[in-house]
């Protein structure tokens, strides 16, 4: 999104961006709560919706490190990949920068399968 969060004003731009993300129709931004603890240990997106097509993705995931290769992040990823199946969706997928190791790791874990790459998709500056 080519967000910039200074310290000086960090707080209220990131106040800013989660309340665009709150009122958007896509993606759906999902909060991600240890019931346990009661504390926000992260967050992920259904987006890219496609309800002719039969097709989201799960994206922009964001775990703390407690929550990073955990049965509590695995959780949450299945938890939304049924919400997207109830949906109606036939297809779920996962895409990730190539240059993304982490993430196409996180990917491989939660039983996705890798599809190719889409060259010349994006201009990132």
């Amino acid at each position: 999104m080519g967000l910039k969060f200074r310290r000086k004003n960090g707080r209220e731009a990131f106040d800013t961006f989660l309340n665009s993300r709150a009122s958007a129709s896509d993606p759906w931004a999902y909060a991600v709560v240890d019931q346990k603890a009661g504390m926000v240990r992260g967050s992920l997106t259904l987006l890219f919706l496609v309800p002719s097509h039969g097709c989201a993705e799960i994206g922009s995931v964001i775990f703390g490190a407690g929550m990073q290769r955990t049965p509590l992040g695995t959780e949450a990823v299945y938890l939304l990949a049924k919400e997207a199946f109830a949906l109606g969706n036939r297809r779920l997928e996962w895409r990730c920068n190539d240059l993304n190791a982490r993430s196409h790791r996180a990917a491989l874990r939660f039983g996705f399968r890798f599809d190719g790459v889409f060259r010349q998709h994006q201009v990132v500056k």
